[in-house]
Protein backbone atom coordinates (compact mmCIF):
# COMPACT_ATOMS: atom_id res chain seq x y z
CA UNK A 1 0.00 0.00 0.00
CA UNK A 2 2.85 2.35 1.23
CA UNK A 3 4.38 1.36 -2.43
CA UNK A 4 1.20 2.43 -4.19
CA UNK A 5 0.62 5.80 -2.25
CA UNK A 6 5.10 6.51 -3.91
CA UNK A 7 4.50 5.92 -7.24
CA UNK A 8 1.16 8.17 -7.38
CA UNK A 9 2.68 10.52 -5.23
CA UNK A 10 5.49 10.76 -7.63
CA UNK A 11 3.06 10.55 -11.08
CA UNK A 12 1.30 13.92 -9.07
CA UNK A 13 4.83 15.42 -9.23
CA UNK A 14 5.48 14.45 -12.83
CA UNK A 15 2.38 15.77 -14.04
CA UNK A 16 3.00 19.67 -15.77
CA UNK A 17 -0.13 21.57 -14.17
CA UNK A 18 -1.17 24.82 -15.99
CA UNK A 19 -1.01 27.38 -13.39
CA UNK A 20 -4.42 28.45 -11.81
CA UNK A 21 -4.46 31.77 -13.40
CA UNK A 22 -4.30 30.32 -17.09
CA UNK A 23 -6.83 27.41 -15.94
CA UNK A 24 -9.10 30.44 -14.72
CA UNK A 25 -8.55 32.90 -17.43
CA UNK A 26 -9.21 30.19 -20.12
CA UNK A 27 -12.49 28.87 -18.31
CA UNK A 28 -15.55 29.71 -20.45
CA UNK A 29 -17.55 30.49 -17.51
CA UNK A 30 -15.38 32.86 -15.73
CA UNK A 31 -14.97 34.46 -19.19
CA UNK A 32 -19.18 35.29 -19.31
CA UNK A 33 -18.62 36.52 -15.82
CA UNK A 34 -16.16 38.41 -16.63
CA UNK A 35 -17.82 40.05 -19.46
CA UNK A 36 -20.88 40.80 -17.61
CA UNK A 37 -19.00 42.79 -14.69
CA UNK A 38 -17.34 44.60 -17.51
CA UNK A 39 -20.86 45.18 -19.05
CA UNK A 40 -22.22 46.63 -15.45
CA UNK A 41 -19.33 48.21 -15.16
CA UNK A 42 -19.64 50.50 -18.47
CA UNK A 43 -23.55 51.07 -18.09
CA UNK A 44 -23.15 52.35 -14.49
CA UNK A 45 -19.96 54.27 -15.17
CA UNK A 46 -23.04 55.93 -17.61
CA UNK A 47 -25.72 55.96 -14.80
CA UNK A 48 -22.72 58.14 -12.52
CA UNK A 49 -22.23 59.93 -15.48
CA UNK A 50 -26.16 61.06 -15.66
CA UNK A 51 -25.95 61.53 -12.13
CA UNK A 52 -23.35 64.12 -11.95
CA UNK A 53 -25.11 66.10 -14.78
CA UNK A 54 -28.32 66.59 -11.91
CA UNK A 55 -25.44 68.82 -10.49
CA UNK A 56 -25.01 70.83 -13.60
CA UNK A 57 -27.63 73.48 -12.41
CA UNK A 58 -25.21 74.76 -9.47
CA UNK A 59 -22.00 75.41 -12.05
CA UNK A 60 -22.09 78.74 -12.07
CA UNK A 61 -20.99 78.81 -8.12
CA UNK A 62 -17.73 77.20 -8.69
CA UNK A 63 -17.27 78.15 -12.41
CA UNK A 64 -17.39 81.73 -12.42
CA UNK A 65 -14.48 84.14 -10.68
CA UNK A 66 -16.11 85.79 -8.14
CA UNK A 67 -13.62 88.75 -7.74
CA UNK A 68 -14.07 89.69 -11.59
CA UNK A 69 -17.47 89.11 -11.50
CA UNK A 70 -17.91 91.46 -8.33
CA UNK A 71 -15.48 94.09 -10.03
CA UNK A 72 -18.48 93.99 -13.13
CA UNK A 73 -20.92 94.34 -11.17
CA UNK A 74 -19.32 96.95 -9.25
CA UNK A 75 -18.88 98.77 -12.43
CA UNK A 76 -22.41 98.65 -13.30
CA UNK A 77 -23.36 100.32 -10.18
CA UNK A 78 -26.57 98.07 -9.56
CA UNK A 79 -29.68 99.57 -7.59
CA UNK A 80 -30.16 98.05 -3.59
CA UNK A 81 -33.34 95.80 -5.27
CA UNK A 82 -30.33 94.25 -7.70
CA UNK A 83 -28.23 93.26 -4.78
CA UNK A 84 -31.37 92.36 -2.96
CA UNK A 85 -32.57 89.94 -5.51
CA UNK A 86 -28.48 88.51 -6.16
CA UNK A 87 -28.74 87.59 -2.44
CA UNK A 88 -31.79 86.44 -2.18
CA UNK A 89 -31.28 84.09 -5.31
CA UNK A 90 -28.07 82.69 -3.50
CA UNK A 91 -29.90 81.67 -0.29
CA UNK A 92 -32.39 79.89 -2.49
CA UNK A 93 -29.79 78.20 -4.22
CA UNK A 94 -28.19 77.09 -1.00
CA UNK A 95 -31.70 75.46 0.00
CA UNK A 96 -32.20 73.44 -3.01
CA UNK A 97 -28.98 72.32 -2.56
CA UNK A 98 -30.16 71.46 1.34
CA UNK A 99 -32.87 69.73 -0.37
CA UNK A 100 -31.09 67.45 -2.32
CA UNK A 101 -30.41 64.09 -0.92
CA UNK A 102 -27.17 63.34 0.64
CA UNK A 103 -26.20 59.70 0.08
CA UNK A 104 -26.95 58.03 -3.26
CA UNK A 105 -27.55 54.32 -4.04
CA UNK A 106 -26.32 54.04 -8.10
CA UNK A 107 -27.07 50.50 -8.97
CA UNK A 108 -23.79 48.69 -6.99
CA UNK A 109 -22.24 52.23 -6.04
CA UNK A 110 -23.14 53.92 -2.89
CA UNK A 111 -22.42 57.83 -3.54
CA UNK A 112 -21.93 60.26 -0.36
CA UNK A 113 -23.18 63.94 -1.54
CA UNK A 114 -22.01 65.60 2.01
CA UNK A 115 -18.46 66.85 0.57
CA UNK A 116 -20.28 68.16 -2.41
CA UNK A 117 -23.01 69.52 -0.85
CA UNK A 118 -21.04 71.23 2.01
CA UNK A 119 -18.89 72.50 -0.45
CA UNK A 120 -21.62 74.07 -2.80
CA UNK A 121 -23.15 75.86 0.44
CA UNK A 122 -19.79 77.22 1.17
CA UNK A 123 -19.59 78.85 -2.62
CA UNK A 124 -23.17 80.43 -2.09
CA UNK A 125 -22.22 81.69 1.34
CA UNK A 126 -18.74 83.05 -0.14
CA UNK A 127 -21.30 84.66 -3.06
CA UNK A 128 -23.46 86.35 -0.74
CA UNK A 129 -20.73 87.54 1.06
CA UNK A 130 -19.19 89.19 -1.64
CA UNK A 131 -22.52 91.06 -2.70
CA UNK A 132 -22.98 92.17 1.19
CA UNK A 133 -19.72 93.38 1.47
CA UNK A 134 -19.89 95.25 -2.02
CA UNK A 135 -23.10 96.50 -0.90
CA UNK A 136 -21.50 97.99 2.21
CA UNK A 137 -18.55 99.47 1.07
CA UNK A 138 -20.42 101.27 -1.79
CA UNK A 139 -22.91 102.89 0.73
CA UNK A 140 -20.09 103.62 3.11
CA UNK A 141 -18.90 105.58 0.22
CA UNK A 142 -22.06 106.70 -0.72
CA UNK A 143 -22.42 108.40 2.52
CA UNK A 144 -18.86 109.58 2.90
CA UNK A 145 -19.39 111.52 -0.31
CA UNK A 146 -22.66 112.83 1.13
CA UNK A 147 -21.02 113.89 4.56
CA UNK A 148 -18.09 115.75 2.84
CA UNK A 149 -21.09 117.65 0.35
CA UNK A 150 -22.56 118.64 2.98
CA UNK A 151 -19.47 119.81 4.91
CA UNK A 152 -17.78 121.52 1.91
CA UNK A 153 -21.29 123.09 1.14
CA UNK A 154 -22.47 123.87 5.27
CA UNK A 155 -19.01 125.61 5.15
CA UNK A 156 -19.46 127.55 2.29
CA UNK A 157 -22.95 128.63 3.36
CA UNK A 158 -21.96 129.71 6.72
CA UNK A 159 -19.11 131.96 6.08
CA UNK A 160 -20.74 135.57 6.05
CA UNK A 161 -19.80 136.93 2.04
CA UNK A 162 -17.66 139.96 2.41
CA UNK A 163 -18.17 141.00 -1.16
CA UNK A 164 -21.34 141.27 -3.32
CA UNK A 165 -19.78 138.41 -5.93
CA UNK A 166 -19.33 136.64 -2.67
CA UNK A 167 -23.03 136.55 -1.67
CA UNK A 168 -24.20 136.07 -5.52
CA UNK A 169 -22.02 133.03 -5.12
CA UNK A 170 -23.91 131.78 -1.87
CA UNK A 171 -27.04 132.69 -2.86
CA UNK A 172 -26.50 130.78 -6.20
CA UNK A 173 -25.40 128.35 -4.00
CA UNK A 174 -28.33 127.93 -1.85
CA UNK A 175 -30.14 128.00 -4.95
CA UNK A 176 -28.58 125.00 -6.61
CA UNK A 177 -29.37 122.99 -3.15
CA UNK A 178 -32.48 123.73 -2.85
CA UNK A 179 -33.19 122.80 -6.89
CA UNK A 180 -31.46 119.46 -6.18
CA UNK A 181 -33.35 118.94 -2.85
CA UNK A 182 -36.47 118.71 -5.37
CA UNK A 183 -35.19 116.15 -7.12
Amino acid sequence: SSGINAEYGRALLTVKADPIYTVIASDEETKKLKTQINQCMVTNAGHLVSYLHTWDNCRELWDINKDAFIRRYERAKPLMSKFDADIARYSEVANNIQKEETVQTIQFVLLDCQPLKFALLQHCNEWQNKFTTLLSEMATNKLNDLTKFLQDNCEKLSKPPETLEELGDSLSLLEQLKTGQDE
